[in-house]
């Protein structure tokens, strides 16, 4: 008789920033930490300050055991939940209260676990929100963790990208002024597409399906609701394609040379039969190929 040993399996590590000390972070982490459902899923390391973890569960009254520690190296590799107390504060801040010295420790707590997850020292990392105006008010220059980190690891572009079980959103402008995000250039679009098109794939989409989003409602409905998602130019067309080549990828373009813009409405002058149906029959086909479900 032969006996199977299955492999245990080994939880990832993931590391917890606490966010800004006199914010929700602490509570947060502590009322997640105690759930059932989530304590077992991971190895987690709380980035932070231990007076701030004790004071949080101090005051919900939630028992939640951790190995506090200066250095990661120093707990036990069975140790399921770790404190790395960073000893950013001197005392404890006044909950609330907008305050420099927590925007620099929570800069700080971002710090540590970002080089914790380069240095393949943990398998992941989650944020806690901190005080935007709290970092910039000692006098650091931050926008959000999304450039933040991306410097850190050295990276030359970065986006934001959110999940859940159906969805994927990458947004083309992150942490700026309205005003600055009607005013997307090409080839910001683009990079973009190539960059959600790379993450795609790195999540496992070998042929990821890519929707652009219009900037106004219906898309500008040809110049109602605003121009700035008009038809693009002939050379952004050709740039797009040149880009499209570059890369490798599969694509199709189809150019109706003297069609001018709105050929498909039987209604206007520009209405062209013969390119409006071509047009339509390779719409019905590429949507046949790509999004049927049958």
């Amino acid at each position: 008789m032969t006996t199977t040993v299955e492999p245990a399996i080994v939880p990832p590590t993931i590391a917890i920033t606490m966010g800004d000390p006199a914010g929700i972070g602490p509570e947060i982490i502590v009322k997640a930490l105690a759930d059932h459902t989530v304590r077992p899923i991971a190895r987690w390391v709380v980035v932070g300050d231990a007076e701030i973890w004790r004071e949080a569960v101090a005051t919900l009254g939630i028992n939640v055991p951790a190995v506090v520690v200066q250095r990661l190296q120093d707990a036990e590799s069975r140790s399921s939940t770790i404190f790395l107390d960073r000893g950013q504060l001197q005392g404890a801040p006044l909950a609330g209260k907008l305050n420099a010295a927590c925007g620099r420790a929570a800069l700080e707590y971002v710090r540590t676990a970002t080089l914790l997850a380069l240095h393949r020292e943990v398998d992941a990392m989650v944020t806690a929100p901190l005080n935007k105006e709290a970092v910039v008010l000692a006098g650091e220059h931050f926008t959000g963790h999304t450039e933040y980190i991306a410097e850190l690891c050295g990276a030359a572009d970065s986006r934001m990208l959110l999940i859940n079980d159906r969805l994927r959103v990458v947004h083309v402008t992150t942490h700026c002024s309205l005003r600055r995000a009607c005013e997307p250039t090409v080839e910001r679009i683009l990079r973009t597409i190539e960059l959600g098109h790379e993450s795609l794939q790195l999540l496992g989409f070998q042929s990821p399906r890519i929707a652009v989003c219009g900037l106004n409602p219906h898309a500008g409905e040809n110049g109602l609701f605003g121009n700035e998602d008009r038809a693009p130019t002939p050379e952004q067309v050709d740039q797009h394609e040149a880009e499209l080549k570059k890369h490798g990828k599969n694509y199709e373009f189809h150019r109706y040379d003297g069609a001018g813009h709105g050929f498909f409405y039987y209604d206007r002058p520009a209405y062209r039969i013969e390119q409006a149906l071509d047009g339509w029959q390779k719409v019905w086909a590429f949507c046949n190929k790509h999004l049927s479900t049958k």
